[in-house]
């Protein structure tokens, strides 16, 4: 029998703390969109399309700490005599726990604590379990967010929990229905995305699934060549196995790399992580799920560290992760034509090969799988899967509220809506501005010394706030500061600096000086920029958002006096930040202030590291700088600093 229930489940946590004060428009990139690709026509890939600047309107969830403490979330567990799989509704429906009861052993790989680094598209991730990505290139904006929780049961009763959203960048929802038959040694992840719209979208999905990096432990995908990126290009691997390495292995992989395996070829589309025993996880799917890839971090120093700062439990602190998208890589969206709904299943369970062929040559291994997975027969399980056209019988948990009122939005304007079996529940505090504007034609009055609660996007919201700025909101400073950030994002420049000068002439306010810099920066003008981000903190000092944007703004201008002085004039609770600490440490540095940078760095590298971006080598050069200095100073060659770098302060990844 197979039972669906609402536990609290006890983990300890790092605080995520709130989201930023201010709209995410200064230069912000990931690591995919640094790629370049040396891939040859006929592979029909789609690199590069789709990639955006940043997660607007998306807020940053960068306020996190490193204190942990103890925490109960929300979780829906299903279980039958084989499974057992725990969902963390609060973090992105994140498959936190997938336990073989009959082997008494993990399939995927639990940390025992929760923190944070700055990997996602909106900073805040977390590794372990199974994290979903939709929409945008990168880490899903919803990876540490509320997704809507719903219940419904499969035509022959077995229970179904129902995770789903609305994407407000790409305009499309989807939903994720789990379920696990009575009979079942596998879960089954029912996935629908819909474009609602009149227009192509570029979309995107990846399940990213953390393993234990086991000393032997195989991946097995149904490919013998591979898409890998080395110093920022991509290119074909045509061997994954070559007499001095098999990177099919992953603690074979001594420098961090993603391997994407070339599977569009592949009669049935999994990926297999098995141990030395030919027991682990296998993921499978149904054709639509093309890519399948391979990540490691390395087995250098500093993949050590990057760990250390994720947490991770895995065997001696090291994790892989196998994955599964849409597109054949990570660096490229799939064009999704108007009005069109996808859809696939995809499988988690445990697979047992004979060892001898799971680690003899790669075609054995390859073949074996291959005839284990042949007998899933998704396609028949999404064929029957009839559910996921279904209206949900009851929703315990409501998401963001954007889908609530885009529906309120698309009915005012007599359009089809996001979804005819979804329901998006009521609108939050962050709406009701929004739907004010959608209803009177005005976003109503704003403190300007209080933070914007939100940031807008899309065509609907776009024509209200142009409409409202010549009409009911010719005076208001936050309209003209809403659309005026809408055009930066559009690159509309000229279009977006009239209307924030128009906003500071109408109330002088922090958040308009700041967009106001950022735009300076994009048009190239780098003193203007630096002027209007130090009338920003002028103007409010006490909101760490503000603080730290204001700062990269003076540390990408290489104000290193500026960055120092504004620092040490900031309120104590702003000042004591741990990215600041980390900006003044470099800067006093550059000033030859040594003691007060030995101060600020603290003794904690990986407190100084976790808000650094996933790969930057910020705190290892810190270090290196530090040291030089040291040397210098006693008359020594300041060149054998970088041969000095102590572990802990070795973030290199290659």
């Amino acid at each position: 029998m197979t039972t669906m229930c609402f536990e609290k489940y006890r983990v300890k946590m790092a605080k995520l703390g709130g989201e930023s004060s201010v709209p995410p428009i200064f230069r912000t990139q990931n690591v995919q969109q640094l790629t370049k690709s040396e891939l040859d026509e006929e592979d029909g890939l789609y690199v590069g399309y789709g990639f955006l600047e940043d997660s607007f309107p998306y807020r940053k969830q960068n306020l996190y700490t490193r204190e942990v403490e103890e925490a109960e979330l929300p979780s829906v567990v299903l279980e039958n005599e084989y499974v057992k799989a725990v969902f963390l509704p609060t973090l992105g429906a994140r498959l936190w726990q997938l336990y073989d009861k009959e082997a008494h052993r993990d399939l995927v790989l639990t940390n025992e604590e929760i923190v944070f680094g700055n990997l996602a598209t909106r900073t805040a991730w977390f590794c372990g379990g199974v994290e979903w990505n939709f929409g945008i290139i990168g880490h899903s904006p919803f990876t540490c967010s509320p997704v809507y929780t719903a219940v419904l049961k499969a035509d022959d009763g077995t229970p179904v929990a129902r995770f789903y959203e609305y994407e407000r960048i790409r305009g499309c929802t989807y939903q994720m229905d789990c379920w696990l038959p009575e009979d079942s040694r596998r879960l089954y992840i029912g996935t629908r995305i819909v474009n609602p719209n009149e227009t192509v979208v570029p979309t995107y999905w990846w399940s990213n699934i953390a393993v234990a990096e086991d000393a032997g432990a195989r991946v097995i995908v149904p490919a013998s060549e591979a898409y890998v990126n080395y110093g920022g290009r991509i290119s074909k691997k045509r061997s994954l196995q070559t007499p001095e390495r098999d990177v099919t292995y992953p603690v074979q992989n001594q420098s961090a790399c993603d391997h994407f395996f070339r599977t569009k070829d592949a009669d049935y589309k999994f990926i297999a992580h098995v141990d030395q025993d030919g027991y682990g996880l296998c993921q499978a799917s149904t054709s639509m799920m093309q890519g399948r890839k391979l990540f490691v971090w390395g087995q250098s120093r500093g993949a050590d560290n990057w760990q250390k700062v994720l947490g991770t439990q895995g065997m001696n602190g090291h994790y892989a992760e196998i994955q599964a998208g849409l597109g054949q890589t990570q660096y490229e969206c799939i064009p999704m034509p108007p009005n069109t709904a996808w859809s696939w299943v995809e499988s988690y369970g445990a697979i047992q090969m004979d060892p001898a062929a799971a680690h003899g040559s790669y075609d054995r291994a390859k073949a074996a799988a291959e005839e284990i997975v042949s007998g899933y027969g998704l396609e028949e399980v999404l064929r029957t899967a009839t559910h996921m056209k279904r209206p949900a019988d009851k929703v315990l948990l409501e998401g963001s509220g954007w889908g609530a009122l885009e529906e309120m939005a698309r009915a005012g304007r007599d359009i089809r809506p996001l979804s005819y079996h979804l329901q998006f529940g009521n609108i939050k505090e962050e709406q009701r501005s929004w739907l004010r504007l959608l209803k009177e034609g005005t976003l109503g009055e704003h403190m300007p010394q209080e933070a914007p609660d939100s940031w807008m996007w899309g065509e609907t919201f776009t024509e209200l706030l142009k409409e409202a700025v010549r009409g009911r909101d010719v005076s208001n400073w936050y309209t003209h500061l809403q659309l005026g950030v809408i055009y930066h994002v559009k690159n509309r420049l000229e279009d977006a600096k009239a209307l924030l000068l128009r906003s500071v002439e109408l109330q002088e306010n922090a958040w308009t000086h700041y967009a106001l810099a950022c735009l300076a920066w994009k048009q190239g003008k780098w003193e203007r920029a630096v002027e209007e981000a130090l009338c920003t903190l002028n103007i409010k000092s006490d909101d760490v958002s503000l603080a730290r944007a204001v700062l990269e703004i003076l540390a990408a201008a290489k104000k290193h006096e500026s960055v120092v002085e504004q620092v040490e004039r900031l309120p104590s609770a702003v000042r004591k930040d741990g990215w600041i600490q980390l900006e003044y440490a470099i800067f006093c540095l550059a000033l030859e202030q040594y003691d007060k940078a030995v101060t600020a760095a603290g003794n904690d590298p990986i407190d100084f590291a976790v808000h650094v971006r996933e790969g930057n080598c910020k705190a290892t050069e810190f270090w290196i700088q530090l040291q030089e200095k040291k040397l210098a100073k006693q008359g020594e060659n300041p060149a054998k600093a970088a041969e000095m770098i102590p572990e802990e302060w070795d973030f290199r990844m290659n």
